[in-house]
């Protein structure tokens, strides 16, 4: 007996090996389709691959110490399982631009919603996996030989499936993702997955599930923590006659880079900034994120909570945000606010173009809808970005809530050593550094020049107006903070003062109404809440809470290890915590039953797309559909009867296209514009009209 026991042992190791990687390759083939995609990405991404092998060993093995009849049953079983959440995976990235996340698994309904629109045509696929694993279970059943269900010499590797995939999934205390340089890009997620593949991804993404229930959480609570804050707040808000646009601008990496102490400027790259400081309300906004991970920043402004509570690392916009909720953006609708976003980089970067929608923006210009519009390096001019918040100001009469995000200034900032700067930099540097900052600056002083053109035009036209301009975080300057070291801004001798050197980001108020300047260090969740404190205007009772906090005495809410620089102490944040929790993870007591909802006006671009007329002539390279009428970008395609034909934007009131010679004479074409984006998603559709082959438009 002891001789066929380990016979049986040793068996079995072709199996513990060969199994998960059989496992892992089926998930990969059934998530893309297609076996030479499956084969590219094994040979083009090995480290990658040997990860997710390990993760399969993890998976496939906890299994092991079973007999081999229950083992097998689960290896097939599992397979059908992963593959058919690696198809899910698939149609979600088609249809909806993401891919399948740890969270889609609590949303049963809109599971079943999306399965009843997209599965009908893989009916007979799905039928044959269930068909085939079936099969599989009742062949190892069947022929495989009978065990004992339980051997003691069997728990092993199932021990070390466990411990894999614990450190695997949340990187630690053995940190996987760093061993195997892998980079986990929580800021787009569809790529995450394209090139870590989908169990990778999947599993990296489970370590954001884990937000706990603040203690004593309940409806009770809630109750009780809503009315003493209505209590407190009630005497304020008190509406003003003057409703001054509200001009948010998160400048990308902005930061006065003349706080480095041993480097010199041949001239001040921040100039206009540098004197609206000494008329305007201005000082620090401590941002929760250094070199990256502007979406988080980009939270705290618009809803006023915080990733405190949040695990470390997390990506709010892509992790949590998956409905409607009341925030500063719906508080100001409410106080007669029109809400546009404008940010100069793709509608899908960060998921806002979902995000914006639940937080209650009426419109959303994202870089699909900037014309033509001019760039320094790779990204959009800020000054473009200033262009649009003026058309957005000029829309209608309405008051003006408008959020704006530039990109111009994001790094890294390559070095070539042979840069001609336009504005120069001397101090005891290392060359690499020295270029880094010079192109840094030459971009801020763009972001400077931005930024005036806009005050400039808003008092030229004489509009009440508040204009409130902040960093999102302070720039990437080179690994370990290479420049911040050399140019002598970090000591290394004082966590605490390092910590707030590298978290604040500066701001500034500036407004044409009258308002008292303060100087003042905020964290960038009060920001807004202060505006409206200052201004008058109601918020909601995330702002109010803040609020009571600023009066108070707490300015900020930093890391919790800083606490005692900041008076704070865990119980003070304690409400704020648990209205948090129940409007992003609860049960939403708060609303009392008056639950947010996604503007039903909402869209992509300033202004909708109209079709005025169409026309049809004739050229050497054959029929040309001529399409004239309004708010076209470079990014739309002509579509005729369901088709999309090849287009040429020519501005932003005529586009050209191609007719093929299938669209014959006589014909009733009917028109009407579509605007792709960079992952070939429909994002916005005009009017369609009704034209023939013989040039008449109706």
């Amino acid at each position: 007996m002891h001789m066929n026991d380990k016979k049986n042992r040793i068996t079995d190791l072709p199996a513990v090996f060969i199994l998960p990687l059989i496992f892992l390759v089926i998930v990969s083939y059934t998530g893309n389709g297609d076996i030479s995609e499956t084969l590219k990405w094994i040979g083009g991404r090995r480290r990658e691959f040997f990860l997710s092998y390990l993760l399969s060993f993890s998976i496939v093995n906890m299994f092991y110490i079973f007999n081999k009849k229950m083992y097998a049953s689960f290896f097939f079983l599992l397979t059908f399982m992963f593959s058919l959440a690696s198809f899910i995976n698939r149609i979600k990235c088609d249809y909806r631009g993401e891919p399948l996340m740890p969270s889609d698994l609590g949303l049963g309904r809109e599971a079943l919603n999306m399965a009843q629109a997209y599965f009908h045509p893989n009916v007979l696929a799905l039928c044959m996996g269930v068909v085939l694993t079936a099969c599989g279970i009742a062949a190892s059943i069947a022929f495989l030989p009978g065990e004992k269900m339980f051997r003691f010499s069997r728990i092993f590797i199932p021990l070390a499936s466990f411990f894999l995939l614990f450190n695997i999934t949340y990187n630690r205390p053995i940190r996987f993702m760093d061993a195997f340089k892998i980079q986990e890009i929580t800021w787009d997620q569809r790529e995450n997955y394209h090139v870590n593949g989908f169990l990778l991804g999947f599993a990296t993404n489970i370590k954001w599930l884990d937000v706990k229930k603040p203690e004593g959480y309940g409806e009770q609570k809630i109750y009780e923590i809503k009315r003493a804050i209505m209590h407190s707040s009630a005497a304020s808000h008190q509406r003003s006659d003057i409703i001054p646009d509200i001009i948010v601008i998160q400048s990308e990496a902005f930061w006065d880079v003349t706080r480095l102490p041993n480097v010199r400027f041949s001239e001040d790259p921040l100039p206009f900034f540098h004197s609206l400081q000494k008329k305007y309300t201005s000082g620090n906004l401590l941002v929760p994120v250094v070199g990256g991970a502007t979406a988080n920043t980009e939270f705290q402004v618009l809803t006023g909570m915080t990733d405190r509570f949040l695990p470390p690392g997390a990506i709010v916009y892509n992790h949590y945000i998956r409905n409607p909720m009341d925030t500063i953006v719906s508080a100001l609708k409410r106080n007669g606010y029109k809400a546009i976003a404008i940010h100069s980089y793709w509608n899908w970067f960060y998921k806002r173009d979902q995000v914006y929608r639940n937080f209650g923006f009426d419109r959303f210009v994202s870089a699909e809808y900037f014309s033509n519009p001019s760039r320094k390096g790779s990204y959009i001019a800020d000054q473009e970005v200033t262009n649009k918040i003026i058309d957005a100001l000029r829309s209608d009469e309405s008051p003006k809530f408008l959020f704006a995000v530039t990109m111009q200034n994001h790094g890294p900032y390559p070095v070539t050593g042979d840069y001609k700067a336009n504005i120069k930099v001397k101090g005891e540097i290392g060359e690499e550094t020295r270029e880094m900052i010079e192109r840094y600056a030459d971009n801020l002083y763009d972001a400077d020049n931005a930024l005036r053109s806009l005050i400039s035009e808003i008092e030229r036209e004489n509009r009440p107006a508040v204009v409130i301009f902040y960093g999102d975080h302070l720039p990437y300057l080179g690994a370990d903070n290479l420049a911040y070291k050399e140019a002598g801004y970090l000591s290394g001798l004082n966590d605490a003062e390092d910590y707030l050197k590298m978290h604040y980001a500066p701001f500034v108020i500036w407004d044409n109404i009258g308002l008292k300047k303060e100087t003042l260090d905020i964290g960038a969740n009060f920001l807004l809440p202060y505006v409206l404190d200052r201004l008058d205007l109601k918020g909601n009772i995330i702002t109010d809470c803040i609020n009571q906090l600023r009066l108070k005495g707490i300015r900020a809410i930093p890391k919790s290890t800083y606490d005692d620089e900041f008076g704070l102490d865990e119980s003070s944040l304690e409400d704020l915590k648990h209205l948090q929790y129940d409007m992003m993870f609860g049960n939403g007591y708060v609303y009392d039953g008056d639950v947010p909802k996604a503007s039903e006006s909402y869209f992509l671009g300033l202004e909708e797309m109209v079709i005025e007329w169409a026309e049809i002539t004739k050229s050497e390279d054959g029929n040309v559909l001529c399409v004239k009428g309004k708010n076209f970008t470079q990014y739309c395609r002509i579509n005729v009867n369901g088709e999309n034909v090849e287009t040429n934007f020519i501005d932003e009131e005529t586009l050209a296209g191609h007719l093929p010679d299938k669209f014959g004479s006589g014909d009733a074409l009917s028109v009407h514009v579509n605007v792709t984006d960079t992952m070939n998603r429909v994002i916005g559709v005009s009017n369609t009209i009704q034209i023939d082959t013989r040039n008449t438009a109706q």
